[in-house]
């Protein structure tokens, strides 16, 4: 509720009986965000209204929906939205309804990036309201870079925080963001794990080193932060915190992240460990980062791969699957006596083509399989690989976007339902559609009946499958004929005895549902 007593202003009681009411609309708590349901937005007594106008304007407020809803609803227009943000800030800095209000269009993904950058730069803006815009995916680089320049970065994580952290099973996670996004939903002044908290108990207070590094972990993890300001986060000195290490964790897993960046981090990380390798110890997983990083210059990771028996064998794979490993490298690496490292090569977009070609020879099934799923595996090579002895090499190959239709279609009659599964689900060959639709092999049948291409006879028959899904997918299927549909919804088709025989019930509303979707489009 208002601090603005009912007897100290004649425009809070006229609103009064109507803030009740949107309380009582706003519903539960928002645990998303730490957000309280709000009380209708007041307008100022300043505006020179008279109050029956302000009643009226307030009830037709509340009618359409209370700002707090409206706030936090993704669907409200931005334009919407930034016009509640100018009339929520107009509000006293004290209101409760303006801290709710503000939260709430914090958190909104539909929130404009002006707007956020108002919110950000809002005379007393709370911690918790930088956080939201913080993590805001529409939030852009310009606010995000005043946000990290607001305090200094914190040299020291609580103890409470990092134990907080240590006990969460991923940093990198949405549930972890919203741990970060909850130290700051209490008041400072405290030392508490908000951990409890997070997870349903009573909030308790935290310092301000921990809202600092709550807030620049947000900032690092968002993808529109500006590789200056990531190289700022990363910091120039090795980590010695868990939460400078996983705020340097962060900034090299955001594609934002520059070359310079991950490339002294890489330095500073190999350099701390000249003899044990690359393991996933602290320094381990920051090469790993590194290495999967899209924009890691070619020498670095020419130098992670070429690392031998001491180096995890995990982190190299990583660094010969990134498509900006040297060429020269990736040759080299495809007569590695190891089958994975092997793979990893093959599976490589950047892979020269007579070094794929020398590949597809390939004693290792894995190497082949890695080989029939690489984009740049040619045309030529892919029917190659559709006539290898396994079934999984075959499968992958028929899978691939580039291979021949006609191949496909010629293996309808492959001795391995995985296979024949793969052509039902790709050919558009009515008359081995037609076939494919009485296989023997349910996974088959499913593959057929979910190919819009099937053709409306042999959709029919497969309206009685004993499978649920192939049922399901006949009804959704844009091939079905209408007749077929209306007998699903009347209840006449009757599915051969099986165990899901019971969820003809479910079938007939889906029918009557996709019947209705024709009828209207």
């Amino acid at each position: 509720m208002s601090t603005i007593g009912p007897n100290t202003d004649p425009v809070a009681r006229a609103a009064t009986p109507l803030e009740a009411g949107a309380h009582d609309a706003a519903g539960e708590r928002d645990g998303g965000s730490g957000v309280e349901p709000a009380p209708v937005s007041r307008v100022p007594s300043s505006s020179g209204a008279s109050e029956s106008t302000l009643s009226a304007l307030l009830r037709q407020e509340l009618k359409a929906g209370t700002p707090f809803e409206r706030a936090r609803d993704p669907e409200t227009a931005p334009a919407d939205l930034a016009a509640i943000a100018e009339r929520t800030l107009a509000l006293e800095p004290a209101s409760p309804a303006r801290r709710h209000i503000l939260l709430a269009l914090g958190a909104n993904p539909a929130t404009p990036p002006e707007t956020l950058a108002r919110l950000a730069e809002s005379e007393q803006p709370t911690d918790e309201l930088r956080l939201l815009v913080a993590a805001n995916p529409n939030t852009t680089a310009e606010t995000l870079d005043r946000l990290a320049d607001r305090d200094p970065t914190p040299t020291e994580t609580p103890g409470w925080l990092e134990s907080a952290i240590r006990r969460h099973p991923r940093a990198d996670a949405k549930e972890f963001r919203a741990l970060m996004r909850d130290t700051a939903a209490c008041d400072p002044g405290g030392r508490t794990d908000p951990y409890t908290s997070f997870h349903g108990g009573e909030r308790e207070p935290v310092d301000a080193s921990a809202r600092g590094i709550a807030l620049r972990l947000l900032i690092a993890h968002n993808p529109h932060t500006s590789p200056a300001t990531l190289d700022r986060l990363a910091g120039e000195a090795a980590p010695r915190t868990l939460g400078q290490k996983l705020l340097r964790a962060a900034v090299l897993r955001n594609p934002s992240t520059g070359a310079e960046t991950l490339e002294r981090a890489f330095e500073q990380a190999a350099a701390a460990q000249p003899e044990r390798g690359f393991h996933f110890s602290n320094e381990g997983s920051f090469i790993a980062d590194v290495a999967a990083h899209p924009h890691t210059p070619p020498a670095v990771l020419d130098a992670i791969a070429s690392r031998g028996d001491d180096a995890l064998l995990a982190i190299r794979l990583r660094a010969i699957r990134n498509p900006h490993m040297p060429e020269q490298r990736l040759r080299a690496l495809a007569n590695d006596p190891h089958a994975m490292v092997r793979g990893a090569v093959a599976d490589n977009p950047s892979t020269p083509l007579d070094t794929l070609v020398a590949l597809a020879d390939d004693p290792d099934e894995g190497v082949v399989g890695e080989l029939a799923t690489n984009p740049s595996c040619p045309p030529e090579l892919l029917v190659r690989l559709a006539s290898r002895p396994e079934p999984s090499v075959r499968r992958q190959a028929l899978s691939h976007a580039e291979i021949p239709g006609g191949v496909v279609t010629a293996h309808a009659g492959d001795e391995d339902a995985s296979v024949r599964a793969v052509v039902a689900g790709r050919t558009e060959d009515p008359d081995v559609l037609g076939r494919l639709a009485d296989d023997e092999h349910p996974t088959v049948r499913e593959a057929a009946a979910g190919n819009p291409h099937t053709p409306p006879d042999a959709l029919a028959r497969l309206a009685a499958d004993p499978w649920f899904s192939t049922r399901r997918l006949v009804i959704t299927n844009p091939g079905t004929s209408l007749e077929t549909l209306r007998r699903f919804a009347a209840g006449e088709i009757e599915a051969k005895p099986g165990p899901e025989r019971e969820a003809a019930a479910s079938l007939r509303e889906l029918a009557r549902a996709a019947i209705a979707a024709r009828a209207a489009g």
